[in-house]
């Protein structure tokens, strides 16, 4: 879900209560509290836990990537990490070319044929609109094989289904990844640092507390009570409707 949902949910559950949709009538920023704390759970992974993260490697396609090259170097550290059992966490870059110009590529896991496959896309801009006909032309076949213009590596160990058949790296910093072997199948997380510990209804309590005191301090307690509930129940709304999708919440 997009920011704007969540932070529209959060306000939405502020306006449950009659008292709160009165004070914003005086003038009161109750609902955008709400809000606040809708987008919060999403803003500490963004703009903080996504840093703290440490990869055992990252890949670089660089100004002329090699398909080939990226499918194999996907491959071996896929395949240590099954071998050895010992998780992976892998950082692809994307591919800058100018002030508004990237190299788009995809990468796919084909769970079916435990298969790899890496596909050199057209140039974009910032707003990840492709330019007509910038394709690169299609490499020659490679020994590992070719289908649908990607260069094909077989994986060679049982792959589990993933949060999504094919992944786009285009513009900003590119995707993470970490390969983890889980009994006879090889799971690739994506974003792993997303989703843990910010998108708790644990941490949605200890929010709402903390704002409930800083504004109990500043102005009175009455209204601290209400912030820290609408904030609250903002930052729990989004963790619930993170219960939607796949990559799911962390709860408690």
């Amino acid at each position: 879900m997009k920011g704007v949902a969540h932070f529209i949910t959060g306000v939405a559950l502020a306006t449950f209560f009659p008292e709160v949709v009165q004070q914003a009538e005086a003038g009161s920023l109750l609902p955008m509290l709400g809000g606040i704390g809708g987008i919060l759970p999403d803003t500490l992974d963004f703009k903080f836990a996504r840093y703290f993260e440490a990869y055992s490697t990252e890949i670089d396609p660089g100004p002329d990537p090699n398909p080939g090259a990226i499918a194999d170097a996907l491959v071996d550290i896929m395949r240590r990490a099954y071998e050895e059992a010992k998780p992976q966490n892998v950082m692809v870059h994307t591919i800058r070319l100018g002030a508004d110009l990237w190299r788009e590529y995809a990468i796919r896991f084909d769970p079916e044929n435990g298969e790899v496959g890496v596909r050199i896309g057209p140039l974009v801009n910032t707003g990840q609109v492709p330019y007509a006909g910038t394709e690169p032309l299609a490499p020659p076949p490679p020994a590992g094989g070719m289908k649908g213009g990607e260069v094909r590596h077989k994986l060679g160990v049982p792959l589990a289904h993933t949060y999504s058949s094919e992944y786009r790296v285009n513009v900003f910093s590119g995707p993470s990844f970490r390969f983890e072997r889980e009994g006879e199948q090889l799971t690739v997380h994506f974003l792993d640092w997303h989703r843990r510990w910010s998108h708790s209804l644990t941490l949605a309590v200890v929010v709402g507390a903390m704002m409930a005191l800083f504004i109990g301090l500043a102005a009175n307690w009455s209204a601290g009570l209400w912030a820290g509930l609408v904030t609250g129940l903002g930052f729990a709304g989004h963790v619930l409707e993170d219960q939607l999708g796949y990559m799911g919440s962390n709860l408690l």
